[in-house]
């Protein structure tokens, strides 16, 4: 069994509920048990999924694993939002691909560090202070070659219409620890109310919070094919994939779909790192 890599693009906020709620009303977003890292279940992306040779319902034989968040925007003081990740994101792509082929090393921030690609260029930093304000929180920019080695791997499947360096030099990797404080606390939150139909006014209890990933997250996952021989013949796993490789996608996911929520495209990647859409 061959496995490839997708990536999820946010367009709008995702409520991806967790199935219940908690105290208080809060309904969060789904995330892993251990954790507390944002996902989507891979149930959800294989109603979606469309194999590029038919553009209909998925094939039997592919498997769709759950998506991770990989890169969180998230607010800067200059330069408006920075796409932050960290170590332990960045391992899982290692995780979904054997010994991680085709992807770079894991870049290893100071407890106080910011590391970006090229400091020169990245719009987050602070050019008089070399400093780093995220969500208030400052942090020292480190110009780290690992780190533009990732924002170069994912770049050319989100590359604008300018071209690849908007994104790339908004990539920055901050500590763990802090990355954990991030996905915690930098989700989108909106109070929701219901309207009692005969008084027009809020039905009691009816209020409550509801959690998304905002616009512009990251998340990625893997997917791969079972071997199945039609009959009569053999099919290799690499063959079964090239059958189903998809193109960008956009997908809606989640809940609100009519307010326009879970807007996302639905990017695969090569083991390199390159988009597979028009052979970038």
């Amino acid at each position: 069994m061959t496995t490839r890599l997708y990536l999820v693009h946010l367009l709008s906020p995702l409520q991806m509920g967790a199935g219940r709620a908690t105290e208080g009303g809060k309904r969060p977003i789904a995330r892993l048990p251990s954790s507390g890292i944002p996902m989507v279940p891979g149930s959800a992306l294989q109603r979606v999924w469309r194999p590029a040779a038919t553009g209909e319902a998925p094939v039997g034989g592919l498997v769709v694993g759950d998506a991770h968040l990989l890169a969180l925007p998230v607010r800067s003081g200059r330069g408006v939002f920075a796409w932050v990740t960290a170590p332990v994101l960045l391992a899982w792509a290692h995780h979904c691909l054997p010994g991680g082929t085709g992807l770079p090393d894991l870049p290893t921030p100071g407890p106080q560090e910011v590391l970006v690609g090229h400091l020169s260029a990245a719009p987050v930093v602070e050019p008089a202070t070399g400093m780093v304000h995220l969500e208030g929180v400052p942090g020292r920019a480190r110009e780290d070659l690992l780190t533009a080695q990732w924002a170069e791997w994912l770049a050319p499947a989100l590359a604008t219409r300018g071209g690849s360096a908007w994104f790339a030099h908004r990539w920055v990797v901050v500590p763990d620890d802090r990355m954990a404080r991030l996905w915690q606390t930098a989700t989108q939150r909106d109070t929701r109310i219901r309207l009692d139909g005969d008084t027009r006014t809020v039905a009691k209890g009816a209020v409550w919070v509801e959690e998304s990933l905002p616009p512009e997250s990251l998340l990625l996952g893997g997917f791969s094919m079972e071997e199945i021989p039609p009959e009569g013949g053999d099919r290799s796993a690499d063959g079964g994939m090239e059958g189903i490789w998809p193109v960008e996608r956009m997908v809606q996911l989640g809940g609100r779909a009519t307010i326009g929520r879970g807007r996302c495209r639905l990017l695969p990647l090569s083991n390199g790192g390159r988009s597979a859409v028009d052979g970038r």
